[in-house]
């Protein structure tokens, strides 16, 4: 007998053209067990269809939601967890995601027309509800004086790539020289990169809401651009940040977004700066997507303050991508 979970997912089918480098990159996870030729299909369209089971039980996963972004249609599969769509051949890039975001990601089928396709998508449920990435958070620093630095990395996590690499003992030997880093080689750097494993997320919230805001994926960018001008962010900075996040942010019709700063921050990493700086500016980004417009929690406005960007000092930013698994966490 075949055990069924009653876990709700969420298929969204992007465009060619919508498609960001993160899903073209990541690794498809499905296997092909027939695809033949079909003159019932319409000409230009093919069809692909099977089941989704969980990649480590192989258990099937049922109550699966289908999307379009374009919201052309909406609809549920059968209750026995198979699945089947007619789609035109532009369409060869999907998202396979439950509500929580676990996640499959196929890019490139090579589907042909009047061809149907019968898939297994497996969805690794595990890895990604125990495991998040702390991403892209890199280090600026600024000094009208040219300095030796030595900066000390204590991440929450496992460090999973550096640029410049760190040594063992996560440090990097720097020069400072016209606000850019400098090797022991003279190779310089605008910044230091960095990103980890981060296994534990605290949501900032006041009584029963959430600091932050929830937005439509046409305001995300004007909502980044002006948030990042009041804090103090420079126009190399805001660029830099809007450029890796704004991609992310408007995958999904709604974005839950809330801004950590300063001590906040200690969740992610600490570090150690030799000589100490004048100050130390922290700024990370916590954000969540959403199809339609979340109604299980509500949100409270944040005020940010301003970056003291007076002396030598440095800026830091980064971000999470938080599950709604673990926003009901923090709720």
């Amino acid at each position: 007998m075949i055990k069924i979970y009653f876990i709700t997912a969420t298929i969204i089918v992007f465009s060619n053209f919508g498609f960001s480098k993160e899903l073209k990159e990541s690794l498809p996870n499905y296997e092909i067990i027939s695809n033949e030729f079909d003159s019932n299909i319409p000409k230009n369209k093919y069809v692909i269809e099977g089941k989704i089971v969980d990649k480590n039980t192989q258990v099937i996963l049922e109550n699966i939601e289908i999307f379009y972004l374009e919201n052309e249609k909406s609809k549920v599969v059968s209750k026995n967890g198979f699945f089947k769509l007619t789609l035109n051949l532009d369409r060869q890039q999907l998202l396979f995601r439950t509500t929580d975001l676990h996640r499959s990601d196929i890019y490139g089928l090579n589907a042909k027309s009047q061809y149907r396709m019968n898939v297994i998508i497996y969805i690794d449920r595990e890895e990604e509800r125990f495991i998040k990435m702390t991403e892209k958070p890199v280090v600026y620093a600024y000094s009208p004086l040219d300095l030796d630095l030595l900066i000390h990395l204590n991440p929450s996590g496992k460090l999973k790539f550096t640029y410049p690499q760190i040594t063992e003992s996560n440090s990097w030997e720097m020069k400072l020289k016209n606000n850019h880093f400098l090797d022991q080689k003279g190779n310089k750097y605008p910044y230091l990169f960095w990103d980890s494993e981060q296994k534990d997320i605290h949501i900032s919230k006041s009584e029963n809401n959430l600091f932050g805001a929830i937005l439509a994926n046409e305001n995300v960018v004007s909502y980044l651009d002006s948030i990042l001008s009041k804090v103090g962010f420079n126009s190399q900075e805001k660029t830099d940040f809007i450029t890796y996040w704004g991609p992310r942010l408007v995958q999904t019709e709604f974005c839950f977004i809330q801004f950590q700063t300063q001590q906040e921050c200690s969740q992610f990493a600490d570090y150690e700066i030799a000589p100490k700086p004048d100050n130390f500016n922290r700024f990370y980004i916590l954000f969540s997507g959403f199809e339609y417009f979340p109604t299980n929690f509500s949100v409270t406005s944040q005020k940010l303050t301003p970056f003291n960007r007076d002396g030598f000092y440095l800026l830091e930013w980064g971000g999470v991508e938080v599950n709604n698994e673990t926003l009901n966490q923090n709720l």
